[in-house]
């Protein structure tokens, strides 16, 4: 890398004695540019690729110097039909640049220099046409302008592309992490929740009674491999053939009867009742059930984390009007035996971004309490995701 740098600074040095050895046939004012050009094009071509990061420089040298030789020539002494000859190489010079310099440069750098290097090689046949009327002159530029046109897209085309490579990339990233966001949320933070309140537990449960203090600690157990086989599957979902949305369904208990049958098995001194219609779950599509669950997994941890004392806790699963699933995770009214799980300082989002997703399939969920002092998490979803209506 070194030798290319060092020999791409010998190439673009030689531009002055190239120039010098060009005036006798072309004149100064047009072997300066001539020079330039091909000599920076070379330089940029034998150290690349290190010349992408200065690529702008060279490019940017060479547009004014020719711009400047036309200038001169055309306001001096005028064109000078039918001796361009070797001066051709300034165009190849100027073309080569400005599609590195289309690919390469900074945005705003690259659209001022691959301005000023397409006006470059516009003009520059001016310098050679005979002397006609304006509309020949224009339309003589025009024609010679499709070779910067070219030079330009040749250039732009496999930025663009790029550019939208990496805007599909970060898209599917995104959606990867919310997903795994989502899975985390509502399948690890379950089992996560239910050995703290296991372990709050046994805390109380160890000076008077030895017994519970080990069934409680043999949920914990139970509770964090269930934990343990959640996060296997979500890491899972990292590989590079996997489904993220299959990966979430995957995880964590299977059914709806699995998630209260955890819960119930998490809480025995609760009465946690279960009451779904077999018929209706059937023929949930699989988003529709995908977000049942979760609604109840929700509703299941929010018992945890803020009714740690309620003792009667019912889910229910029901088909309702208007071709509607309605989903009720009710509690009874806390008593004070028992403190409240330890609120958090962060986090608390998941109701909001779990009615999101029920909005999206055109459902609702809301959060209320009943009359005896209990709260009900109510849910209703189409039973399809073609009954989506946007409701909520």
């Amino acid at each position: 890398m070194r030798v290319r740098r060092v020999l791409g600074i010998v190439v673009a040095g030689a531009a002055a004695p190239v120039a010098w050895l060009l005036t006798p046939e072309l004149g100064f004012a047009n072997a300066a540019p001539t020079a330039v050009a091909g000599c920076l094009a070379l330089a940029v071509v034998v150290s690349w690729p290190a010349a992408r990061t200065w690529i702008a420089w060279p490019g940017a040298l060479a547009a004014v110097t020719s711009l400047v030789a036309s200038g001169w020539i055309l306001a001096t002494y005028g064109p000078r039909p039918g001796e361009a000859g070797i001066a051709a190489v300034e165009v190849a010079g100027l073309l080569v640049l400005l599609g590195l310099v289309a690919r390469w440069a900074r945005p705003l750098t690259a659209v001022l220099v691959s301005t000023a290097l397409a006006a470059a090689e516009t003009v520059w046949i001016l310098r050679f046409m005979p002397k006609a009327d304006l509309l020949t002159t224009v339309g003589g530029a025009f024609m010679w302008s499709l070779g910067a046109v070219v030079a330009m897209i040749a250039g732009s085309y496999p930025r663009l592309a790029a550019a939208k490579l990496r805007q599909s990339v970060t898209s599917a990233r995104n959606s990867q992490r919310l997903q795994l966001a989502h899975a985390l949320h509502d399948y690890i933070a379950h089992d996560v929740t239910g050995m703290v309140a296991q372990a709050q537990a046994a805390r109380f449960a160890a000076a008077d009674d030895p017994a519970a203090m080990r069934t409680a600690l043999e949920r914990i157990e139970t509770t964090g491999q269930e934990a343990l086989t959640a996060m296997d599957t979500i890491l899972d979902m990292l590989r590079d053939d996997a489904d993220p949305e299959l990966g979430v369904r995957a995880v964590g208990p299977k059914g709806l009867s699995a998630v209260v049958d955890s819960f119930r098995r998490e809480s025995p001194d609760r009465s946690v009742i279960l009451a779904a219609d077999e018929s209706v779950l059937s023929r949930l599509a699989p988003e529709v059930q995908l977000a049942a669950t979760r609604v109840i997994i929700e509703g299941l941890t929010n018992v945890r984390r803020h009714a740690a004392s309620a003792r009667l806790v019912r889910v229910t699963v029901e088909p309702g009007p208007a071709d509607l699933l309605r989903i009720d995770v009710a509690n009874d009214r806390p008593g004070r035996g028992r403190p409240l799980l330890t609120r958090r300082t962060t986090g608390g989002t998941g109701l909001a971004a779990l009615g999101e997703r029920v909005r999206h399939l055109g459902g609702r969920l809301e959060g209320r309490s009943d009359d005896s002092g209990g709260w009900i998490l109510h849910c209703e979803l189409p039973l399809t995701p073609d009954g989506r209506t946007g409701s909520g």
